[in-house]
């Protein structure tokens, strides 16, 4: 069932917790700081607000760099016998994004998906809401939740605020992408009034890089190749690159953040090798549909900002991707 406003979302959402007891916040594999941050600050609100306790299950412990926000003693990892009665989707809504978590979708009562990406494969029995002009899944939490945020008590309403502000830095790259508006700014600025520290966040989120991160971000830069008279600029990086310097996957978190606006680069893909047969494209533009590019190899995301999963060697889906883009912008 799609939902079309939050109001809406919201009255849905309150009827089913009235009636359901346990409740899992999920979203897609490899979370995100928009993704595993919006369901710190729902874990949150569901446990102060309406007293609720949440789970949030993943497939595996979070990343390092979310320890500003407590997140390794806030999530669980996912196992074969757990079952709750709602499970709530973030950032994401289509079961084939949760990875080995899909099975709490399949057994629970109530599925509620919240999302802003392209509308891809919704699921028949599930309450989504998708708003693909929100600039995080944050934002559309905000936007439920306001009144009651404002309400809670301030350690609370901190820690939410955190959250949210997290969702907003990772989906806008700081600012910097076109899903940046005056809205955005707006919520930001509520935000701050509950306490956010807006220096901290980024300090913490975007800067709290190691030495040694920052020198295997030297080695990804080092593999920048340039196509198509300068109008598309490939990078990689492979697990033997995170090996020797002793770094895991985490380590590649937002590279392209670095990479975005070279003068005249149209199209950025970013290749990570993800096991030893398959790499992880991530497609960045702000002229090019790469939503559209990756959706024809299994992907998606957003129009400017999108990403999917190529099985093969480095140079084969090198040369998979170069010959698509070069369709894409008429040069091949």
């Amino acid at each position: 069932m799609r939902i079309d406003t939050t109001a809406e979302l919201k009255r849905k959402f309150d009827i089913t917790l009235s009636r359901e007891q346990s409740i899992a916040l999920i979203t897609h594999k490899k979370p995100d700081g928009d993704g595993l941050a919006a369901c710190l600050a729902f874990q949150e609100l569901l446990l102060k607000h309406y007293k609720r306790p949440a789970d949030i299950v993943l497939e595996e412990p979070p990343p390092a760099v979310y320890e500003f926000l407590n997140a390794a003693d806030r999530c669980i990892t996912f196992s074969s016998d757990m079952h709750y009665d709602i499970v709530v989707q973030m950032d994401c809504h289509e079961p084939s994004r949760v990875g080995t978590c899909e099975p709490l979708l399949q057994h629970a009562n109530s599925v509620f998906a919240i999302d802003h990406h392209h509308e891809k494969e919704i699921q028949p029995e599930s309450i989504t809401f998708i708003d693909i002009e929100a600039a995080s899944t944050g934002e559309i939490l905000y936007r439920m939740f306001s009144s009651e945020i404002i309400r809670l008590p301030r350690p609370a309403a901190l820690y939410i605020a955190n959250a949210l502000y997290t969702t907003i830095l990772n989906d806008t790259d700081n600012f910097v992408n076109s899903n940046t508006k005056g809205s955005t700014f707006a919520i930001c600025e509520a935000l701050c009034q509950l306490g956010l520290n807006p220096a901290y966040i980024t300090r913490s989120f975007i800067m709290g890089k190691t030495p040694t991160e920052l020198k295997f971000t030297g080695q990804v830069f080092e593999t920048i190749e340039i196509h198509c008279n300068g109008q598309i600029m490939f990078v990689h990086s492979t697990l033997k690159m995170l090996e020797y310097m002793g770094l895991n996957q985490s380590a590649t978190s937002k590279l392209t953040r670095l990479l975005k606006g070279a003068k005249g680069v149209k199209v950025l893909v970013y290749f990570q090798q993800g096991d030893a047969s398959s790499f992880r494209l991530s497609l960045r533009s702000d002229t090019v549909d790469v939503n559209k590019l990756a959706r024809r190899f299994g992907g998606g995301g957003h129009t400017q900002a999108s990403g999917c999963t190529i099985s093969g060697s480095l140079s084969l889906v090198k040369q998979t991707m170069l010959n698509a883009l070069m369709e894409l912008l008429g040069d091949g």
